[in-house]
C-alpha cells in the first residue's frame, strides 16, 4: 500500500493483482481465500469458481456519498458475484471499529429490477443498484420485512476483538462500507469471484494450457468452467485443512470461531444515524468545495505550476463522483474494468504529470456555458473516437477480454470510452456529467500514445473538448456555490 496505493481522499487502493506473490503467500492467504471458504462458495454457486479482482484498501475515517462506497448490490443482475472481505483496524492485530462493512440480511433472495430496449432485450445501469433515496430504503426495508417474515435488520460488522473474514453473495446482498466520521481506519483485503463458466478468462496473465499447481494458482489462472476435475481435484487436497478449520470453529476455545451476526445488528439512535448517513452523507463535490478545491481562483493570471495543481487536485475529488454506466445481459462490462480502475485509482501526483501537456488548450482560453456541450454531441464524438481506436487496431477482438497486457489496455480503454459516451446521454446530475467527461479525457490521454502519427492529432483534438467540456461545468457549479 505504501509504495503503489493510491492515496485519494476517499480511500488508499492498491490493485493486488501487480502482486500475485501477496495472493499465492501461504503465511496469511488462509485469511482469504481459505479452502474453506472457496469450497463454500463453489457449492453456492454450482461449479468452478475464478477470481476475478484482488484489491486491498486503507479508508480513514470520513462521510461521503461517492462511487462505490454507497448503498448498493455489486456487478450486475445478469450474473452471481461473491466476495471474500478480510478487515481489520488499520496498523494493529485487532478487527474493524470504524468504517464497517454494514448489510441488509435476506435481501439477497430478491431480483433486481431490470430495463428492456426497443427490442425488449434486457440491460440495467449501475445506478440502478443503488439505495440512497428514502423511497430506495423503504423499498429494500419492505422487501426485507416479506422475505424474513421478521422486522428489517442492518448488521454492522463492528468486530474489535480480532480480524474478521465475512464471505458474501455481492451481486445479491444490499451491503456497503459503512463511512462516517467516527470509529478508526480500516485497512482490508477484498477478493471477488465468477463462476468460471459465466466469466471465462484469468486474473493474471496466463497460458490456457499452463497446468495450476495450487489451488491459489487455479483461481487466478485461466478457467473456462470445462476443467471441473482439475478444479475438484486440488480442492480435494485441501480437505484436512477444510476438516481442521471445522474442527476449530466448533471447539469454542479457538479463535478461529463463527460470529453471530445478530449481536452487530444497528438499533435505536445507532440504526437512525446509520440511515441519515446512507441518504444524506455529502458529495465529493461538497468535500472537495469544504476543503477549499476551486478552479475560479485560476481563472485570471495564475502561473503554470499553481493551474496545474488546481486542475489536479479538483480532479482527485471529482473522480470519485457518481458515474452511472450501462450494464449489459451478456456481460461484456468486464471489458471496461481495468481501465475504469486506472483512472479511478489514480493519485493526484500522477494526474499533476499528465496535465503539463494540455495546458495549451486551457491557458488564456475564455470559457463560457457554451463549453457545456451538449450530451449528444458529446456521444457522437465518442463514436468516432471509438471507430478510429478499432481501425488502428484492426487484430484486436474488441468483443472479448484479452489476457495479454497490451491487448487488454487496449480493448478496456476503448469498451470504457464506449460506455462513457453512451452513459453521458443519461446523467441525472451535474456531478455524473462532471465525472464522465473526466473520465472521457483522462482515459482518452492514457491511450494517445498507442495511436499512429495520424490519428493522434484528432484524437488529442476531441480529448480537448471532453477537458474544457469537465471544467466549464466546474465552473458553472462553483459560480451557483457562490464563488
Amino acid at each position: 500500500m505504501n509504495g503503489t496505493g493510491s492515496h485519494a481522499f476517499l480511500h488508499s487502493f492498491s490493485h493486488l493483482i501487480a502482486h500475485p506473490e501477496f495472493i499465492k503467500h501461504q503465511d496469511y492467504n488462509s485469511a482469504f481465500i481459505h479452502p474453506l471458504l472457496i469450497a463454500l462458495m463453489a457449492y453456492a454457486m454450482g461449479g468452478p469458481v475464478r477470481m476475478t479482482d484482488a484489491r486491498g484498501k486503507d479508508t480513514q475515517p470520513i462521510s461521503v456519498n461517492a462511487q462505490d462506497n454507497m448503498l448498493h448490490i455489486d456487478n450486475t443482475p445478469f450474473r452471481e458475484e461473491y466476495k471474500i472481505l478480510l478487515g481489520w483496524e488499520k496498523g494493529q492485530v485487532k478487527g474493524p471499529t470504524g468504517q464497517n462493512f454494514t448489510f441488509l440480511p435476506g435481501t439477497h433472495k430478491g431480483n433486481r429490477l431490470i430495463r428492456v430496449d426497443g427490442q425488449s432485450q434486457p440491460w440495467s445501469t449501475e445506478n440502478d443498484s443503488l439505495f440512497i433515496t428514502n423511497e430506495s430504503i423503504d423499498g429494500v426495508l419492505g422487501f426485507q420485512r416479506d422475505i424474513t417474515g421478521h422486522e428489517p435488520r442492518v448488521v454492522e460488522v463492528e468486530y474489535p476483538d480480532q480480524p474478521i473474514t465475512v464471505l458474501f453473495n455481492a451481486g445479491s446482498l444490499v451491503h456497503h462500507r459503512y463511512r462516517n466520521n467516527d470509529g478508526n481506519a480500516r485497512s482490508c483485503v477484498i477478493t471477488a469471484f465468477h463462476l468460471a463458466s459465466d466469466h471465462p478468462g484469468a486474473l493474471i496473465g496466463s497460458d490456457t494450457d499452463e497446468e495450476p499447481r495450487s489451488l491459489a494458482d487455479m483461481l487466478m489462472g485461466y478457467q473456462d468452467g470445462s476443467d471441473v476435475g482439475t478444479f475438484c481435484s486440488l480442492l480435494g487436497a485441501q480437505a484436512a485443512a477444510i476438516e481442521a478449520k471445522i474442527t476449530e470453529i466448533l471447539d469454542e476455545g479457538h479463535h478461529s470461531t463463527l460470529v453471530d451476526t445478530s449481536r452487530l445488528t444497528l438499533s435505536g439512535q445507532k440504526l437512525d444515524t446509520w440511515r441519515k448517513t446512507v441518504i444524506n452523507a455529502p458529495s465529493a463535490t461538497q468535500i472537495k468545495f469544504e476543503s477549499g478545491n476551486f478552479l475560479s481562483s485560476a481563472e485570471t493570471s495564475t502561473s503554470r505550476e499553481l493551474l496545474v495543481q488546481k486542475l489536479a487536485a479538483a480532479m482527485s475529488y471529482d473522480k470519485h463522483g457518481l458515474l452511472d454506466l450501462i450494464i449489459y445481459a451478456d456481460g461484456h462490462e468486464e471489458i471496461r474494468k481495468p481501465a475504469r480502475k486506472s483512472v479511478w485509482t489514480m493519485p493526484r501526483d500522477k494526474i499533476a504529470q499528465v496535465l503539463p501537456a494540455w495546458l495549451p488548450a486551457v491557458e488564456g482560453y475564455k470559457f463560457s456555458t457554451a463549453d457545456v456541450e451538449k450530451p449528444e454531441v458529446l456521444r457522437q464524438k465518442v463514436q468516432k473516437l471509438a471507430r478510429l481506436i478499432r481501425e488502428n487496431f484492426p487484430s484486436i477482438d474488441f468483443a472479448k477480454e484479452s489476457t495479454d497486457r497490451e491487448e487488454q489496455k487496449i480493448s478496456s480503454a476503448h469498451q470504457l470510452i464506449v460506455d462513457l459516451g453512451e452513459s453521458i446521454t443519461r446523467c441525472e446530475k451535474v456531478e455524473t456529467y462532471i465525472t464522465t467527461n473526466l473520465f472521457l479525457f483522462l482515459i482518452i490521454d492514457q491511450i494517445i500514445p498507442s495511436l499512429d502519427w495520424a490519428s493522434r492529432h484528432r484524437v488529442i483534438a476531441t480529448c480537448a473538448v471532453f477537458l474544457r467540456a469537465y471544467i466549464a461545468s466546474v465552473l458553472v457549479v462553483e459560480k451557483g456555490y457562490g464563488i
